[in-house]
């Protein structure tokens, strides 16, 4: 903006005078600048954009993400006259580009485009194994594999059992390895970082190598082998228990019998094996021999006594989990996915805190077979009891043609408001809404007809309470009415009264002529003496609460009466000149007096 100062010098009649004026110009719109607070955000963090000209006046910014504009919301601020743009709790979505536009009424220009880095995760992290399966025999190749949603792309390292192994990056093998003394069986962890977002997510496989031995695991393999140490010509019979074993699609007999193998063994194949040897002359048993099968742990179940879903604070709850396993499963628990310190078939929650709510379950390992399996997630609500209740008007003097909002609140665990009215359910008129779920009730505006008791009745699964609150809608004054006579005769008694629908009762003043102030109560009485007594009487009603006055006028005429015969001061005074009017009024009442 350019300012230019002149200085005019007026003349007029010998005398003269100095006035300056300013002149103002608006500058055309020079480079458009657009900056950040950083380009390089991590996600959930902040950011502020800011567009300045190198030159201009009177200038205006437009924002685009894209080829979209840019408004304010929740999580978009625009301040400086739209020169800074603030975006909170940037997500990954939010990377632009941006660009800024600047004008005024001679011209334009844009920014160039300004794109925004924003690191997130590592989430989504999976560990898949392949060939896919829970055992593997001993030799066995085994490739691990761990992938992980994540900018930039997340560094891997792998665990066994909770120790780091050297092994990185997103792939990790097992070949071929020496397994005997099943060091390479166990928990394998993925951890995947992300090394700008400082975040660290984990993913687990448990695997399973066996051999053959007594020891078995359910569905792996086993060779029973029969020989003798002296004998020829030797046939070999199997038996199970004191039944003869057969060659099937699981069992396969070699060797002249002489090997039994048992493919898939399942936790029915246990034995005791015994193995009859004999020729034509003679003929032996072994001792007998009982393998040792794991399984499981499998039916992994959760219960929890008392059972119910919601609970009181304060209150003592146990869980219990068991599982179908061999040898005895080890337990442990888990709060809402995260691993809890206790372990045990037990788990017991002494004094329970509502901070203790959630998804309970717990997790069945068998340390030989090395699955683990998880309980279905048992849900705790723990909810505190509904005390300190009550309904609190906006105002304690509500008023007819205003807003008045109702608030229903209580101390305690809220689950549902439900609002009443003379003990009836609350039916909506177009003058009411509900706002924060149900916890305020809104007047706009208040009619005298939504007088009446409300009642919030606030609830949760284990109590409920119910609080009140006497509406007394204050309004008026309307409908003001003055009743009493229209015409009097002299020495009679004037009764005047003056009602009004008003709450709370409205005060009264009674004026005559608008002037002289007469009475201050509804009903006026005045002894009628005289002529000057005839004109306009006014009540005026006021409520003090809605600081409302309304005025009703009623005309009274004062006559005398004559041999049924009555005339009025004013009929009088049409009759007779005014410089008579006295002395006919005079004559006329010593007539009366005579009579």
């Amino acid at each position: 903006m350019v300012s230019f100062f002149v200085t005019v010098v007026i003349f007029h009649e010998g005398n003269f005078s100095i006035k300056p004026l300013c002149f103002t110009t608006t500058e055309p719109v020079g480079r458009v600048i657009l900056t950040a607070s950083s380009r390089d955000l991590v996600e959930f963090s902040s950011v502020r954009l800011s567009c300045s000209v190198s030159s201009g006046s009177s200038v205006s910014f437009f924002w685009l993400n894209g080829s979209s504009e840019v408004t304010a919301s929740d999580r978009v601020q625009l301040t400086d006259g739209n020169a800074n743009l603030t975006i909170v709790n940037v997500t990954r979505y939010d990377r632009g580009p941006y660009k800024c536009d600047a004008f005024n009424a001679l011209s334009n220009g844009s920014s160039d485009p300004l794109l925004l880095s924003i690191s997130f995760g590592p989430e989504n992290t999976l560990l898949t194994k392949s060939p896919s399966q829970e055992n593997y025999l001993e030799g066995s190749n085994i490739r691990l594999s761990c992938s992980a949603v994540s900018n930039p792309a997340a560094l891997f390292y792998w665990l066994l059992n909770g120790s780091l192994l050297s092994d990185t990056g997103p792939e990790f093998r097992l070949i071929n390895k020496n397994i005997t003394d099943f060091s390479d069986s166990g928990r394998y962890i993925c951890e995947a970082t992300n090394n700008i977002t400082r975040r660290t997510v984990t993913a687990a496989h448990y695997l399973t190598v066996t051999l053959s031995s007594q020891d078995l695991v359910e569905f792996s393999s086993v060779r029973l082998s029969c020989s003798v140490s002296s004998g020829s010509s030797v046939s070999f019979l199997w038996l199970n228990s004191s039944s003869e074993v057969t060659a099937s699609d699981r069992v396969q007999l070699t060797d002249g019998n002489a090997n039994l193998t048992i493919v898939s063994v399942t936790r029915y194949d246990r034995g005791p094996y015994k193995c009859d040897a004999f020729n034509a002359l003679s003929h032996g048993s072994s001792d007998p021999l009982l393998l040792s099968i794991s399984f499981g742990p499998e039916n992994t179940l959760l219960a929890k006594s008392p059972s119910q879903e919601n609970y009181l604070e304060g209150s003592n709850i146990r869980l219990s989990c068991s599982a179908v396993s061999n040898p005895a499963a080890l337990f442990y628990w888990l709060l809402n996915g995260s691993l809890l310190s206790d372990t045990g078939p037990e788990f017991r929650l002494i004094n329970v805190q509502m901070s203790q709510s959630g998804n309970y379950s717990c997790q069945a390992f068998n340390n030989q077979t090395m699955i683990i399996q998880t309980s279905q997630p048992s849900f705790i609500s723990v909810l505190k009891n509904i005390t300190v209740y009550a309904v609190t008007p906006s105002t304690k003097q509500p008023v007819e043609g205003n807003s008045v909002n109702l608030t229903c609140d209580a101390a305690g665990s809220i689950f549902i408001r439900k609002w009443k009215k003379n003990g009836a359910d609350l039916a909506l008129t177009d003058n009411m809404k509900l706002h924060d779920e149900g916890r305020v009730l809104c007047f706009q505006p208040l009619n005298k007809t939504d007088n009446g008791t409300y009642s919030c009745m606030i609830s949760n699964p284990l109590s409920s309470v119910e609080a009140e609150y006497i509406m007394i809608v204050n309004y008026g004054p309307e409908n003001v009415q003055i009743t009493g006579p229209s015409q009097i005769t002299l020495n009679e008694t004037l009764t005047l009264t003056c009602s009004a629908d008003s709450t709370p009762s409205a005060t009264y003043i009674w004026k005559l002529n608008e002037t002289e102030t007469l009475s201050v109560s509804a009903v006026f009485k005045k002894n009628i003496t005289d002529f000057s007594d005839s004109g306009r009487y006014i009540c005026e009603a006021t409520n003090n609460i809605t600081r409302r006055t309304v005025t009703a006028a009623h005309y009274l005429t004062v006559t005398l009466s004559s041999q049924g015969t009555s005339m009025s001061i004013a009929d009088i005074s049409d009759i007779f000149p005014s410089k008579l009017r006295v002395t006919v009024l005079v004559l006329v009442f010593v007539f009366c007096k005579k009579k």
